[in-house]
């Protein structure tokens, strides 16, 4: 959540009912499989103000965001694949 807040954008883990509580919304749980999954989403929120621009930022900072962790996992799954063989 802090990476989005360096770009000034505010992000929450849990439905806007929910502040402050560590559950899991329920309207998640028909896109997971368990628990687990469920803590690995964020919600944005947008409104009638909420311009095209807005949007594009958001696509743009979480590129910048997951693209690093992405690539990370890439080159740890190799790593892991090359020393498993002989």
């Amino acid at each position: 959540m802090l990476s989005y807040n360096r770009y000034g954008i505010h992000i929450s883990t849990g439905s806007a009912c929910s502040l402050g509580y560590a559950e899991i919304p329920r309207s998640i749980f028909p896109f997971i499989s368990n628990k687990e999954e469920g803590k690995r989403y964020i919600r944005f929120s947008f409104s009638h103000l909420t311009t095209e621009q807005d949007i594009l930022t958001i696509i743009e900072v979480s590129i910048k965001i997951f693209n690093p962790i992405k690539e990370e996992r890439i080159h740890n799954e190799k790593k892991i694949n090359w020393q498993g063989t002989s």
